[in-house]
């Protein structure tokens, strides 16, 4: 059985200079061997059956659609209709929508290379005697602190007579004051709300999570407002604010004994009303120890003599073991010889009626 010759058109590379159009690639050669292939009784519906599936395997070639299938399930889907307005064929191109003349309808920009290498920058017009209407505003604004440096914003979506709730974008305005702008622009004007950018809002749904870092405390401002697949957008919800209050800590000058391997523990045992605590560990000598410090109410904490047993690589838990309405202390870790010990020390203090 002869060979045959195959050509293999390898992928080709796009044009370096951005105007998407394939550089020529090269090509090679290979010899496959000739098979026979045995068909099946001859029927009248096996040349359109083999069309069909030639079909197919040309459509999902190397697991993509081909350009001829891309265009037919275009067509079939029914979404898209070729609009013929004149305009040119570029490349080396950009295109840009907007609405120029304030009329309620995109209008294009286009600029680019042309056949004979001739230079195209020019505005269309767009006349459709359908206007678009801004959406209305957002509303239910909420804000959540997030306990971890960020706050989540979220609203209700707004609504639209020409956009679908569910394709309406939004953009935040965050203030320092009321009206203000000057943490998070918008791009719109802030009163009548008219876009001053012909883009999309940034957020694509009806909430999103901001990181306060940075901000100083006190008061901050917001509002949102919705944008439409016009590009148009009016009002903005009902300013609500939000708190930003920054945690700070001050070394406390407490002497507490220094302890490496350790467990710490805080529980109200001498049941006053506020925190006392439990530590256990490997000191600065390497051995064990086991302390409890009072605290009386005013950042002051005092070694209580309990004489418990000095444990490393510890674990210290309270609990009311013995349900007598006090803390009782349970420690688990290595004792000085280095073995396991747990002890379980139940409270006997009087606790204040």
């Amino acid at each position: 059985m002869p060979d045959c010759l195959v050509r293999i058109v390898r992928p080709s590379p796009m044009c370096c200079e951005g105007c998407g159009s394939p550089v020529p690639g090269p090509l090679t050669w290979r010899r496959r061997p000739m098979t026979r292939r045995r068909l099946p009784a001859a029927s009248t519906s096996r040349p359109n059956a083999l069309k069909s599936r030639h079909r197919k395997n040309r459509e999902t070639r190397r697991g993509r659609p081909t350009l001829e299938a891309l265009e037919a399930r275009i067509v079939m889907a029914g979404e898209f209709t070729d609009v013929t307005v004149g305009l040119p064929s570029v490349d080396l191109s950009s295109v840009a929508w907007g609405d120029y003349d304030n009329d309620g309808d995109l209008d294009l920009f286009l600029a680019g290379s042309g056949s004979s290498n001739i230079r195209y920058s020019r505005v269309y017009r767009n006349d459709t005697a359908t206007a678009n209407t801004a959406p209305t505003a957002p509303t239910n604004l909420q804000s959540v602190d997030n306990g971890d440096g960020t706050i989540t914003f979220s609203w209700d979506a707004a609504t639209d007579s020409q956009t679908a709730s569910s394709g309406l974008s939004y953009v935040l305005v965050i203030g320092s004051t009321s009206g203000g702008l000057d943490v998070v622009s918008p791009m719109s004007d802030p009163s009548a709300g008219a876009r001053r950018i012909a883009f999309r809002g940034t957020i694509q749904g009806t909430s999103f999570t901001f990181d306060i870092s940075g901000l100083a405390d006190g008061y901050s401002c917001w509002s949102v407002q919705a944008v439409d697949t016009g590009l148009a957008g009016e009002s903005f919800g009902s300013e609500q604010t939000f708190l930003v209050s920054e945690l700070t800590y001050e070394e406390s000058t407490v002497d507490i004994v220094h302890v490496q391997r350790a467990a710490v523990a805080w529980g109200d045992y001498d049941g006053d009303g506020d925190l006392d605590l439990v530590i256990s560990g490997q000191d600065e000598n390497q051995q064990g120890v086991s302390q409890v410090y009072r605290n009386d109410g005013s950042g002051n904490f005092t070694l209580v003599d309990l004489a418990l047993e000095g444990l490393t690589r510890s674990s210290a838990t309270w609990a009311d073991t013995d349900g007598d309405g006090d803390l009782d202390l349970l420690l688990i870790g290595l004792d000085d010889s280095q073995s396991g010990t747990a002890r379980l020390y139940r409270n006997v203090v009087r606790l204040p009626v």
